[in-house]
Parts: structure tokens; C-alpha cells; sequence
């Protein structure tokens, strides 16, 4: 499949999964004013690192110029970069330097080419490469070109990867009556977990303002709130940390955290923490979603008591 046209810009990109534990798995490359760059031939390579690049280029790319360039050339300009990024100290480049490396790093067939992007006033992206042999060059193309393609590449690869994969780990109905009960844990198959200063305060302000009732305190630290079969858990926040920061995070419960964990991997998956077993009884693993949410996904091990812990139980 190829987007746009190879003489401008263009996306070269075949969707080839093993198996539905594959989906977003093929081969890839780009051509600008007919320079191609990325191996088309390096099978098996996952598409997933380099969408998301052109996700956010599609947005951010008019963005990616700073004064301080004026004047240099765009070879000056990769020296910059590639001193910042990769050859020498990151801090040396200044704050957003990284905002402009393009697909390095983004899978098997970029392997022998760095590339950065920047988008001149003048309208017009540059692509920034040096080759495996040392080889530095530029090439470019209007901006409406690129954010065209790149719409239309992810766009694609969404819908072909949403075609072909399974569900990362089915809830229907009956998961919560073949959940194993524990004490230390609310029924609820999905718990937000929100974040404040105050935990004992904003605890309190629930139950009085929206109806909660206390269930389960860990000391002034983490309070499980209930309300009919759903739950929330009140957890303290730095007072320094911005509001919409990583206070806030979902915790939902499943049946098998290795399978959903291997699943998770499979499709790229950004992984805070690996699967780790805690002693109030759950085997939990944390990951991040496309938009910057935190989600920790949490298996049942053993129905553990409160108290042995330091936990207090209100609701038995």
C-alpha cells in the first residue's frame, strides 16, 4: 500500500501479521522527492512505533522550528541534533530537542538511517537523514503532503489492526462472577484511582457530596470508597505535582495478568512495570495508553485479610 506519491512524499507500508497476536506487523518505508528512506524488504517489523511518530506529527509538525536555526544549513541543523539526542551530553542541545528526532529507533527498517524533522517558516518539512556509511543529506515537501499521508497511514493501520486483533482481554458480563473474592480488593472490575492532597478530607467530601461510604482505610494514605457495585480509591497526591499529572490512573481487574501483560507487548504497548505479585494478594503490571493515561491491570492471586497488612475492613 502506498500513500501519496513517492516523487513528494509518500509512505510505503504492508500490513502482514503472523497470526492475530501479530496484528500491526509488516513492512514500511518513506520516499521524499524520490530519496527513499527505511528498508521495505526487513519483514516482521512493528508498524506501531512509527504511526504513533506520525500521529503526533500530524498535529505538532508547523511546530518544530526554532529561531535559533536561522541561517544554518540543514546539515548544521542534524549536527545540532544529533549532538543533543545521540553523540553528546542530551542537557547540551537545550529543553525540546528531542521533539525533533523523526524515525529513529522506530523499528527494524530504520535501522540504517537517523533521521530528525523540522518545518521551515517558509511551509515546507525537511527531512534530516545520515545513512549507515556516514552519508548526510535533506530533502523536503509542502507541509499539507505530509500531514495528507500521514493521516491517511495511520488511519489505515488503526483500521487493519483493529480488523485482525483479538480483544487484549475480553470483560463481558460474567467476569465478576468468576472473579476470586478478596477482601483487600472492592468487587468492581474497573477502579479509578484518584489522586489528592488531602486523602482523608477528599474521602469524606465524597461520601457526604456524591453518596460513597467508606469501605476499606490504609492508614491516611489510600481510602476504597464503594457505591453500589462500583468503587473508587481515594490515593494522596503530592501537593507540588500538577493537577491532571500521573495522580490519576485506572486500576482494572482480569483473570490471566501474564496472558493480557504478553498480549499488551505484542502490539507495542508502553510498559511502566512488568507483572509483580504483592503481598495483599494481587499480581498487577502498569502500562500507559496513546494519550498518557496510566492503567495497572490486576489479577486475584489469594484472598488476603486486611488486617495483615495494616489495612482496616469496614465492610465485611
Amino acid at each position: 500500500m502506498i500513500f501519496g506519491l513517492p516523487s513528494d512524499f509518500a509512505i510505503e507500508a504492508y500490513h502482514e501479521p503472523s497470526g492475530p497476536q501479530w496484528a500491526g506487523f509488516g513492512r514500511m518505508a518513506i520516499d521524499i522527492q524520490g530519496f527513499r528512506l527505511g528498508d521495505i524488504r526487513e519483514n516482521h517489523c512493528s508498524l506501531f512505533h512509527a504511526a504513533d511518530r506520525f500521529r503526533e506529527l500530524h498535529s505538532t509538525v508547523t511546530t518544530l522550528w526554532d529561531e535559533s536555526f536561522a541561517g544554518l544549513s540543514n546539515s548544521e541543523i542534524f549536527g545540532l541534533f544529533d549532538h543533543a539526542c545521540y553523540t553528546g551530553d542530551p542537557a547540551a542541545g537545550g529543553p525540546g530537542f528531542s521533539s525533533f528526532d523523526f524515525l529513529t529507533n522506530t523499528g527494524e527498517h530504520f535501522d540504517d538511517v537517523k533521521t530528525f524533522i523540522v518545518c521551515r517558516p517558509e511551509g515546507r518539512v525537511h527531512i534530516l537523514y545520515q545513512l549507515r556509511d556516514g552519508t548526510l543529506g535533506s530533502e523536503s515537501c509542502p507541509v499539507e503532503s505530509f500531514r495528507t499521508v500521514a493521516e491517511s497511514f495511520v488511519r489505515w493501520l488503526d483500521e487493519q489492526v483493529r480488523t485482525i486483533a483479538p480483544p487484549v482481554a475480553p470483560i463481558d458480563s460474567a467476569a465478576k462472577s468468576s472473579m476470586r473474592r478478596n477482601r483487600s480488593i472492592p468487587e468492581a472490575v474497573v477502579i479509578p484511582e484518584l489522586g489528592y492532597v488531602d486523602v482523608p478530607a477528599a474521602a469524606q467530601w465524597l461520601c457526604d457530596k456524591f453518596g460513597f461510604r467508606e469501605r476499606l482505610r490504609i492508614a491516611n494514605h489510600r481510602i476504597q470508597l464503594s457505591l453500589g457495585a462500583g468503587a473508587v480509591v481515594v490515593t494522596e497526591r503530592n501537593p507540588d505535582a500538577p493537577q491532571a499529572d500521573s495522580a490519576h490512573s485506572v486500576l482494572v481487574r482480569i483473570e490471566d495478568i501474564d496472558t493480557h501483560y504478553a498480549n499488551a507487548l505484542a502490539v507495542a504497548v508502553r510498559i511502566i512495570r512488568p507483572p509483580q505479585t504483592y503481598p495483599f494478594g494481587e499480581r498487577q503490571y502498569t502500562a500507559e495508553d496513546c494519550g498518557g493515561h496510566v492503567w495497572t491491570f490486576s489479577q486475584t492471586i489469594d484472598d488476603i485479610d486486611p488486617a495483615s497488612w495494616g489495612g482496616i475492613l469496614h465492610d465485611h
